[in-house]
Order: structure tokens, then C-alpha cells, then sequence
């Protein structure tokens, strides 16, 4: 039997937010070290209790044996960042996203164009380890023209990892080296109540898209990517475009994004 010490920064992230609708610790999933135990992987569906902080997993395999641990090379694991967004309190992500009633906020028109950015400051390892955010909200709608994103960039800037809603529907894409690719979705519609928790890890040179209403996990999409995620920087994005092809696009109302319990778990205030 392999035994390691937890490492500092999972202390730090289960005791970092007395709850957030959801029990799901990281510790139970993945901890950096590319050592699962026993939770989310393959083609497993996991459920949590809120109740009871409980955890049970189908047969999922996890990420070990795959890519090399988190937070043995240059860049800490991305679960390690956590962000509850209380006002008043350290912005790890900066742009122009406002850090509203204990959510990260971006209010986006009902006419023109805006990109809305907010970017966590360092790059984090996603190559074995995960980000899990609860989305309040998204901006989206029936027809082209608002989007959500998680944009997932390489930390020498040779590539790129995109997590997008727009019309009411997941797509997963990135370019490595100037050529673009996708990664297949099985489930791609998006529901603001089944898909209320939006979950991205690393896996052996994969990525794994997670969705959860608050209990039960299903995972909506895995495939290889041409690009490394041991060093991304994170950021969280809302647009508002028009677009040429569809004319009631530059009609659309305004639509909020709201990114709340970034890594974190318990009851956010």
C-alpha cells in the first residue's frame, strides 16, 4: 500500500467554505497527486450527499496511471485555486467580471457587442487534477448570439482549451499549434438545473467534461487532447455579439453570467 500526506492545499480547500449545496470533496476525487480514490472516472456516474458529506462511485477508473502528479512540476494543481467571490475578499480573477453578493458576475447587453474576461493571475496543472465551479446562471440563449465560456490557455500561449454554452448547448474545442479540434460531446444540451455544476479534469492526456444538479455527477464528454494542460491559465468569459447569419441575434435581451464556488464546498455566504 502507497501512503502519501495530504498536501497542504486540500486542508486549505476543505476548510475554505463551510458549503456550497454540494458534497463532493476533492479528496475523495483527485488530490493532485494523479492518485484517485475511488470517485469520478471512465464511464462512472458518481453521486454525493449533501446530508451526509457520503460519496459512492460505479466503476470508474480516475485518473492514475495517466499524466504525470499535479504540483510536482512548476505549477500547482488547478483544484487548488478556490474561490468563493465574497466581495471585499482577494480577486483571483481579474478583468471585467464583478465579484457581486458572493458570485462572479458579468452582465452582458441587450444591444452592440461586449467580451466579457476575468483571468485567474498564475497557470495551474489541470493535466491530473480538475476545476469544479457552481453556475448559478448562464448566458445563453435559443439562437446564436450569448455565450459562456471556461477558456483553459497554455501558459507559453501555444494552445488553447475551450468549454462554451451558447444555444442552449455544450461544445468542447481548443486549437494546439494553429490547428483547431473538438472534442465530442455525448450529452451536449445544457440545462440551467441538471448542469448546475460544470466540472473540467485532467486524465491521462484527456479531458472530461462533468455536469451535476447538486447530487448526482454524469459525465457528458471525454477525449484526448493535442495540447498539455500542465500549465493553463483560467478564465471565465461572457459575450455578447450579433451574429450575420441569424439578424434576431442583435435583438436578444440582456442575459447575466454568475460563476460562484470556485473549488469550493459547503454553504457559500
Amino acid at each position: 500500500m502507497i501512503a502519501f500526506r495530504r498536501p497542504s492545499w486540500i486542508a486549505a480547500l476543505l476548510l475554505s467554505c463551510p458549503g456550497c449545496s454540494l458534497a463532493f470533496p476533492l479528496e475523495d476525487y483527485d488530490n493532485g497527486t494523479g492518485i484517485t480514490g475511488g470517485g469520478a472516472g471512465g464511464s462512472a456516474t458518481t453521486t454525493s450527499s449533501a446530508s451526509t458529506g457520503t460519496t459512492t462511485a460505479s466503476t470508474g477508473t480516475g485518473a492514475g496511471g495517466g499524466a504525470p502528479p499535479c504540483g510536482s512540476g512548476l505549477y500547482p494543481p488547478a483544484a487548488s485555486l478556490v474561490d468563493t467571490f465574497d466581495e471585499g475578499g482577494v480577486e483571483n480573477f481579474v478583468g471585467c467580471g464583478q465579484q457581486v453578493g458572493g458570485e462572479l458576475r458579468i452582465d452582458l447587453p441587450d444591444t452592440g457587442t461586449l467580451w466579457c474576461e476575468s483571468s485567474a493571475q498564475i497557470p495551474y496543472c489541470l493535466a491530473s487534477s480538475s476545476i469544479t465551479v457552481k453556475v448559478p446562471e448562464a448566458a445563453t440563449a435559443s439562437i446564436p448570439g450569448m455565450q459562456s465560456w471556461i477558456i483553459l490557455t497554455q501558459a507559453d500561449g501555444s494552445g488553447v482549451l475551450r468549454l462554451l454554452v451558447e444555444g442552449n448547448g455544450f461544445g468542447i474545442m481548443g486549437d494546439a499549434g494553429g490547428q483547431p479540434f473538438q472534442v465530442a460531446i455525448q450529452n451536449a444540451s445544457y440545462d440551467p438545473f441538471s448542469a448546475a455544476w460544470w466540472r473540467i479534469e485532467g486524465d491521462g492526456g484527456e479531458v472530461v467534461l462533468w455536469t451535476s444538479d447538486g447530487t448526482t455527477w454524469t459525465e457528458r464528454a471525454r477525449g484526448a487532447v493535442p495540447l498539455s494542460l500542465d500549465g493553463v491559465f483560467v478564465a471565465l468569459v461572457g459575450n455578447r455579439y450579433v451574429n450575420p447569419a441569424v439578424p434576431a441575434s442583435a435583438d436578444l435581451p440582456a442575459e447575466s453570467l454568475r460563476f460562484d464556488c470556485y473549488n469550493a464546498f459547503g454553504s457559500c455566504p
